[in-house]
């Protein structure tokens, strides 16, 4: 005779669950510049979507990997942060950056920028290409999550307009 499904479940079978970041609404519209790159070089925007996928085991009592409305909230936190902004890497030796109070200017190249430091925000990164976002907001989310024990895995997609993006992962327990 076979497990039967709760069975499984207390036995620790994986299960995943997955948030789509353009049918959840959980987007973000902001501008960058990839210095050295012949057509990304120059200042553009985008419309990202944040996705999410979230291996582990369901927990005793509520059956959750984890709540669909905390992870939500938490993808929700990380996206807040870089909506309407100019995503500025600071780790980027290309981009000759100055902040102030008041002002965020940088040169890439013979060209100089001058913006409210309100519609900037600086990211620890090399870049902010959408490979390097994606790890950015995959350390966002698990600081604003806090994944119990129970959860193995965490991954995080971040695409640059629909159908195309860039995907990491993070193994947190060998669950």
């Amino acid at each position: 005779m076979g497990r039967s499904f709760h069975a499984g479940l207390r036995d620790g079978a994986g299960m995943e669950l997955r948030v789509d970041g353009w049918r959840k609404g959980v987007r973000f519209s902001a501008s960058h510049i990839l210095p050295g790159h012949p057509q990304c070089g120059r200042m553009h925007g985008h419309t990202y979507a944040l996705h999410c996928v979230v291996r582990g085991d369901p927990q005793a009592g509520d059956g959750f990997i984890v709540d669909f409305n905390v992870l939500t909230a938490a993808l929700r936190k990380v996206t807040e942060r870089l909506d309407h902004k100019m995503l500025l890497p600071t780790h980027n030796p290309a981009l000759d950056l100055k902040e102030s109070e008041h002002e965020v200017r940088f040169r890439v190249g013979a060209k100089q920028y001058a913006l409210p430091r309100a519609d900037v925000e600086l990211l620890p990164l090399a870049n902010c290409s959408a490979e390097h976002l994606s790890q950015f907001c995959l350390d966002a989310l698990l600081d604003a999550l806090q994944p119990g024990p129970n959860v193995h895995e965490v991954q995080v997609g971040v695409d640059e307009g629909y159908g195309k993006g860039a995907w990491t992962a993070r193994r947190l327990t060998d669950g």
